[in-house]
């Protein structure tokens, strides 16, 4: 046990004495019984039944009275976020549990808190806590942060609502306040169940005091597609439904990038193109605003949107070409070229974001208030990646920014930007740009670093560890794992809260952004698999066993440390780019008609494949035997099993995988070599396509009945149960006409990277 008591998160300081236990029988609160506190006592009621007093004289003493503590304790409400967020917890020999918070939100982690404490050998203790971070985030879709919803097994509305509310405690409990739900898009019309759900989520959130944050294009629509997922498109035209369109803002990178997945842009040419400048970007088009404020606030009532993520454009950075691209009418508005100035671009985009926030928050529906209840996260232009931007392209993005944040005049509206690390050419921390520019709305960071569906899909990835580098912004949203990944959650919850104190491990601090780089690529890749996490007694372990119990926690510890060298792990998902082969390609890069796979490639993923169905396999017997031991609630015991068999689903399309990619190396070798095939190689295929048949058949009968019109959790498993029908067919096709690509080959089905 550390010297915090193996509290997750780590709390700013922790002493105290052995030789005790806590009991609560008589609770006293002096404040009001606010719903976040509320909450908290009746999470409290299930650990020690209670009643409350009038009287002091209880076991514990919720108060916001300062006099029950001292001066060194009353100095921890002095920090940062703690006014908010904060809390004394104390027990004093013989004498009441007291928690002291000014908010009942601090209240309601003073809470989280005690209760991991009530399974301590403590007699006496104080602790004084607060955050790094202000708002802190999980996501719980499996593409980024684009779509697909991973809490949706298939069950229908009430089971996805139960699962929501169990991940909502968890989350509570280790002090999480944000969470990534849904995108792209703000239509309700999905499907008949969405708005109850998600009201249901935001609602229950707000007991609890997380926001649950949806996505949406604004400024732009159009990346992600339309009608009942997006939502309307709107152009710029002169006026509306069928007025002349025209050109204004638009998209705009100013170099190209070479490759996505490692950030490497080329920087030598600059491109001078800003593309789709009619998509729904002028910011003097008051009626558009209009439009699309409406469509918004149709969502809020419908669903109580706590969080909006609102992906502006889809601009990483801010660049002079995009506002001179600006129309007519923006230019009469604001004739100043300069992005930084009030008659110019941040001018601009303050106003629009000004107007923005006034019109939503008029929203209201019984207890739902938007001037309360809504935080609108603003996305671009110049989000800025942390590798891809270079050192005065990022500089010119935070003096915008700043520029905007000092003109915006609602707390409503927060600013977003995706992970920053060092400056590329000095070493210095790019989080302390914020008070160099003297932001004055709320800034967060969007983390994708591994296990998010974007770079990777391990099943824990640990580079929250880095968040360390990130003090500065308001905020974190840890855009790694999913719902189905709770250990992950929690990992986050860690490294969210106490960014360089935890008392678990605190990762090594390069200095510079060479050394960082490699160390964070390291991590991120799972080359880096320090023992104070991973080893017996780790803090892996001790996650696994605070969320599933000492009976099980063992057993699940070791499914999340499976993991080879060359990236393989258990397979959760078949929206997975371990599966498709770290590919942000349009199709998969193992289709038999595509032909630049060299040898060694093939060889490559038929070898990751296999060791993918291995470690699928061992994870199914693991849960199997956790699923037996698990002493928790019912409705968490069935989710376990719908995660067992998403391993199950794993091990046998990595095993098919494997074989299909082992026909594929002996066929193209003969092609490449202009060898004679065996005789038996179409009757061996054909044999394979029965297999693949009995796999689709299992994934039909396994499928439920997703909501998610993406699939929900098993999305993409028909897809593949019919790619390992195809592709073979494709292969027989080859070798009856000698020809390594079939004439009569369909097209390829073009896809996002998702």
């Amino acid at each position: 046990m550390n010297k915090y008591l193996d509290l997750i998160p780590t709390p700013k300081t922790c002493d105290y004495t052995e030789g005790g236990t806590i009991n609560i029988k008589k609770v006293y609160c002096d404040g009001e019984k606010l719903p976040r506190l509320q909450y908290a006592l009746d999470a409290l009621n299930e650990k020690f039944p209670f009643s409350l007093s009038d009287e002091v004289n209880s076991d514990l003493i919720i108060t916001h009275d300062e006099k029950y503590l001292n001066i060194e304790e009353l100095s921890v409400f002095n920090e940062k976020y703690a006014d908010e967020q904060g809390y004394v917890l104390k027990k004093e020999d013989g004498k009441p549990v007291i928690i002291c918070a000014k908010t009942d939100i601090g209240c309601l982690y003073a809470v989280m808190t005690l209760l991991q404490l009530a399974d301590k050998d403590v007699k006496s203790f104080v602790i004084t806590d607060y955050p790094d971070f202000k708002l802190r985030g999980n996501k719980w879709t499996i593409w980024a942060e684009s779509g697909a919803w991973s809490f949706d097994f298939g069950d229908g509305a009430e089971a996805i609502k139960k699962r929501v509310q169990r991940l909502l405690d968890m989350n509570a409990r280790y002090k999480i306040n944000a969470i990534y739900m849904d995108a792209f898009g703000l239509s309700t019309e999905r499907f008949p169940e969405y708005s109850d759900i998600m009201r249901f989520a935001n609602d229950e959130g707000r007991k609890r005091g997380i926001k649950v944050y949806t996505g949406a294009y604004l400024m732009g629509y159009g990346q992600q597609g339309t009608g009942t997922f997006q939502g309307k498109t709107y152009l710029n035209r002169k006026s509306y439904p069928d007025g002349e369109v025209y050109e204004c803002l638009g998209s705009y990178m100013a170099y190209n990038v070479k490759d996505w997945v490692k950030k490497i842009a080329d920087y030598s040419t600059r491109r001078t193109t800003v593309e789709a400048r009619e998509h729904g970007t002028c910011l003097s088009n008051d009626a558009l605003l209009d439009l699309k404020v409406e469509e918004m606030k149709e969502y809020l009532v419908k669903t109580h949107a706590s969080g909006l993520y609102l992906h502006e454009m889809d601009a990483y950075e801010i660049h002079p070409e995009l506002w001179m691209a600006r129309c007519e009418n923006c230019r009469k508005k604001w004739p100043n070229d300069s992005l930084f100035a009030e008659d110019g671009a941040a001018g601009a985009f303050a106003e629009y974001f000004n107007k923005l926030g006034e019109k939503l928050a008029t929203v209201k529906d019984g207890d739902y208030d938007a001037s309360r209840d809504l935080s609108v996260m603003v996305i671009s232009p110049g989000y800025a990646y942390a590798e891809l931007t270079n050192d005065e392209d990022f500089d010119t993005c935070m003096k915008f920014w700043g520029a905007v944040s000092k003109l915006i005049k609602n707390d409503i509206i927060t600013i977003g930007f995706r992970e920053q690390f060092f400056y590329h050419d000095k070493n210095v921390r790019r989080a302390e740009s914020i008070s160099e520019n003297g932001f004055e709305q709320d800034t967060t960071v969007i983390n994708f670093s591994g296990g998010d569906g974007f770079y990777d899909d391990h099943i824990l990835a640990i580079t929250a560890v880095f968040n360390y580098m990130l003090k500065g912004y308001d905020g974190v949203l840890f855009a790694g794992g999913n719902a189905l990944q709770e250990p992950m959650q929690v990992f986050d919850a860690e490294y969210l809260w106490a960014s360089d104190n935890s008392g678990f491990y605190n990762i090594p601090r390069p200095e510079n952004q060479k050394d960082f780089v490699k160390l964070y690529h390291d991590t991120m890749d799972g080359k880096f698999r320090p023992e104070e996490i991973f080893g017996d007694g780790g803090l892996l372990d001790i996650i696994c066993e605070s969320i599933y119990g000492k009976e099980s926690g063992k057993q699940m510890s070791e499914v999340y440390k499976m993991y080879t060298p060359d990236g393989a792990h258990p397979i959760l998902s078949a929206c997975c780019r371990t599966i498709y082969t770290h590919s942000n390609s349009w199709t998969l890069n193992m289709v038999w008609d595509y032909e630049d796979l060299t040898e060694d490639k093939i060889l490559a993923y038929k070898k990751r494949f296999g060791e993918c169905a291995a470690l699928s396999k061992e994870a199914v017997t693991l849960m199997e035997d956790a699923i037996e031991r698990f002493q928790g609630k019912e409705n968490h015991k069935k989710d376990m099993a719908f995660i067992k068999e998403c391993f199950n689903m794993g091990t046998m399309l990595c095993t098919h995988l494997e074989e299909y990619m082992g026909y594929y190396h002996i066929i193209d070798k003969c092609f490449r070599e202009n060898t004679s095939f065996s005789e038996n190689m179409i009757e061996t295929l054909n044999e394979f396509r029965a297999k693949a048949a009995d796999f689709r058949k299992y994934l039909e009968e396994n499928k439920g009945q997703p909501l998610d019109f993406f699939g929900g959790a098993m999305i993409r498993r028909d897809e593949l149960g019919e790619f390992l029908d195809y592709q073979p067919s494709l292969m027989i096709k080859s070798i009856e006409t000698n020809k390594r690509v079939p004439d009569d080959r369909r097209p390829w089905r073009k896809t996002a990277w998702w």
